[in-house]
């Protein structure tokens, strides 16, 4: 067998060449013993192979798929050059998430290593002059099943003022990324404390479905005026947020999430230069 196909624990995800930004940022923040969910990454030559159909590449993943994963995943894209400072790949790369069984994995890796060269990214490639042929690895994770979830800012992405910009929803955290809702909007100062708070519209939550994927739920009863946080949450938003900047440098994107009041890291990448900071 191909001594390189492999799918390396996130822990040992180092090399941004074969394991791409996300994965490598994900490994760094495991090390540093922030929340991450558990999980590993196909490299970019593996998941390469298993969109070919090679069958020692789909081995190495049945390999894994039974002796590492015990319940649904998710399958993340980890693209060589994704999420830099200077460029962000957000929403370009697919994204699967409640993977249920192997035949499914296996179509889901591949069809997120695909996705690395549609149209839109190599547009998006080409107008950052961003050279060379798309890699992509595969980032594989538990999921996490959230009761609430969202992105936060460690600045003001806009004006660049040091304070913490929070989006949030009930449910995965994709529903305010693709903009099924309008999250409930909180400024912090970096003391943690309550600067604004605009609470949104949200009247759908994205939960797991049976069958795997996500299903659109309706939000009934005082779920629908009530914010989806409250200030312990804030408190320890606040707190993962020095922990990400103090790991990662300042200015950070951050994905999140908490299931059953354990709040996770799903993804930290640089503010993007398109922003105003200071």
């Amino acid at each position: 067998m191909d001594r390189s196909l492999e799918i390396l624990p996130l822990a040992l995800a180092t090399d941004p060449t074969r394991c791409g930004g996300k994965a490598v940022r994900l490994g760094a923040a495991t090390r540093a013993r922030l929340p991450v969910p558990p999980g590993g990454v196909v490299t970019t030559h593996t998941a390469e192979a298993i969109a070919a159909s090679d069958e020692g590449a789909i081995k190495v993943l049945r390999h894994y798929y039974e002796t590492a994963v015990n319940g649904p995943i998710a399958v993340r894209s980890s693209g060589v050059g994704e999420d830099s400072k200077d460029t962000s790949f957000a929403g370009q790369h697919e994204t699967h998430l409640n993977v249920r069984n192997f035949e499914d994995l296996v179509a889901s890796v591949a069809s997120v290593w695909r996705s690395a060269r549609s149209e839109a990214v190599l547009a998006y490639r080409r107008y950052h002059d961003i050279a060379g042929d798309p890699a992509c690895a595969v980032v594989l994770q538990v999921l996490i099943e959230p009761d609430v979830a969202g992105v936060m800012f460690t600045i003001d992405p806009i004006s660049g003022a040091d304070r913490r910009v929070i989006e949030a929803a009930w449910g995965f955290g994709e529903a305010v990324v693709s903009g099924l809702v309008t999250p409930d909007h909180i400024h912090l100062d970096p003391a943690g404390n309550v600067l604004e708070l605009r609470l949104g519209i949200k009247k759908y939550a994205l939960r797991s479905g049976k069958a795997g994927g996500l299903e659109t739920h309706e939000v009934l009863g005082p779920l629908l005026s009530e914010c989806c946080l409250d200030k312990t949450h804030f408190s320890r938003l606040n707190e993962l947020a020095a922990q990400v900047e103090h790991a990662f440098g300042l200015a950070q994107d951050i994905e999140w999430a908490f299931a059953n009041d354990v709040l996770f890291l799903l993804q930290a990448r640089p503010v993007t230069a398109h922003a105003a900071i200071p």
